[in-house]
């Protein structure tokens, strides 16, 4: 058909501009919200109905990570139609968001936790009274549209791009792998004011972090520390990678506290989300 001749031609080209990328992530994302849709449909066919016509499919959830506290993971049959690191699955936790919508959208809500790792970022450093140590934190979470605005404006891009710089340096990532997520070249003019916010969320989150993993209550991340230095990770990395974990575990706390609440007043929780049910 018309998209795999288009996605054929795109792979195939050594060199696409800006333009030709995002009609290319495009037409990828139809490709594999197409092959969820089949591979779903193949998994329902022959499930019993109830009276509304509805089907229930149940499915686990696992943790990924070797202490046990990291986020859970619905088991599904994965979706593969190209190299991603991340495959989708034939779940409600592992399909796109609209197809989600048009499946169980009639009857289902989505419960999201707006800002989820900033506010639990936030809300340790609050905790542990540490909170003097990521004041530009506190900001963004206090003004988000604020700091957003400008983050897009400066680089005339989308709010939606523009959350994700944000998450990346709390995740431990640069401003330089965001410049690239979003197809800026990195020579790009940026003011003044938005390269000193960037510098101090990389200085505060590394304040934090460091002593976050030197608290009592999150020894267990050694058993993390310990996995990745089997795997080869280099040493001066791995504190990146443990502060997500930290984040993960307390957003597992929140949404048990949600799910809970939702049992007593008898709502059915009928999927994870990872930040949301």
């Amino acid at each position: 058909n018309i998209r795999m001749n288009c996605l054929n031609t795109f792979s195939q080209e050594q060199i696409r501009d800006d333009r030709h990328n995002k009609n290319f992530k495009k037409l990828q994302r139809c490709n594999v919200l197409e092959e969820v849709a089949k591979t779903l449909v193949g998994r329902l066919e022959g499930l019993p109905k109830d009276d509304d016509g509805c089907v229930v499919y149940q499915v686990d959830y696992e943790h990924r990570d070797s202490s046990g506290r990291g986020r859970l993971f619905a088991i599904g049959e994965k979706v593969r139609v190209s190299d991603d690191k991340y495959p989708r699955t034939a779940t409600l936790q592992g399909m796109q968001s609209d197809l989600r919508a048009a499946l169980v959208g009639k009857f289902a809500h989505d419960i999201d936790c707006e800002n989820s790792e900033v506010r639990l970022i936030c809300s340790l450093a609050h905790q542990l009274k540490l909170k003097d140590l990521i004041p530009t934190i506190i900001s963004y979470q206090d003004n988000r549209n604020f700091w957003l605005e400008k983050i897009a404006i400066s680089h005339c891009v989308p709010k939606s791009d523009a959350k994700r710089l944000v998450n990346i340096i709390l995740s431990g990532g640069r401003y330089e792998t965001w410049l690239k997520l979003v197809g800026i070249s990195p020579g790009v003019f940026v003011e003044n004011d938005i390269k000193k916010f960037y510098f101090q969320l990389y200085s505060e989150i590394a304040a934090l972090r460091d002593q976050l993993l030197q608290h009592p209550r999150f020894k267990w991340t050694e058993i993390e520390r310990e996995k990745l230095l089997k795997e080869g990770r280099p040493s001066n990395t791995i504190g990146s990678a443990l502060l997500p974990r930290i984040v993960q575990c307390c957003e597992n706390e929140v949404l048990g506290i949600i799910h809970r609440t939702f049992h007593e007043h008898n709502w059915i929780v009928r999927a994870k989300v990872f930040d949301g049910l």
